[in-house]
């Protein structure tokens, strides 16, 4: 089965040396220990519980969760859980999102550091400045090879 064909609400399988591809819930199984050192940096085995023997289990079971976090690498046992968050909605996926968009806003920090971002209108001076330069590239008495005016002269095209 695909990763792509898994929805919110499937029950999947766990056994040792799968990489958890979603989000989820553990509901039944034995001795199920998971790796999350990609996802929280926590280093140790972390036991995982059914969500059934947490609930009878009370004050026991503080340290002891039954969430299964996409990224996470299941080491040992087997069992079953159901699916809560897929694709960029799951915490591999809202990670991958955010280093996304951190390199997306470093590219766009540099192109605008390399190019400038022009105005929506020049100013005054620049039009002056540009109106000038074209009034002394071409004059009145210019050759026919010469550049053409930039500025319209005051009688109408026909």
């Amino acid at each position: 089965m695909s990763v792509y064909d898994v929805l919110v609400g499937d029950i999947l399988f766990l056994e040792p040396g799968e990489i958890i591809p979603v989000d989820g819930v553990f509901l039944s199984g034995h001795n199920i220990r998971c790796d999350e050192s990609g996802a929280t940096g926590e280093s140790d085995a972390v036991r995982k519980a059914s969500l059934e023997e947490i609930q009878e289990g009370g004050e026991s079971m503080k340290k002891v969760d039954c969430f299964l976090i996409s990224g996470s690498k299941v080491l040992e046992g087997v069992g079953r859980y159901v699916v809560t968050c897929v694709g960029r909605n799951s915490f591999h996926g809202r990670i991958m999102m955010c280093k996304f968009s951190l390199v997306l806003l470093d590219s766009l920090e540099k192109l605008s550091l390399t190019r400038p971002i022009p105005s929506k209108q020049p100013s005054k001076e620049t039009l002056k400045i540009l109106l000038s330069r074209s009034n002394s590239i071409t004059s009145p008495n210019s050759s026919p090879n010469s550049v053409p005016s930039l500025v319209s002269s005051s009688s109408p095209r026909s």
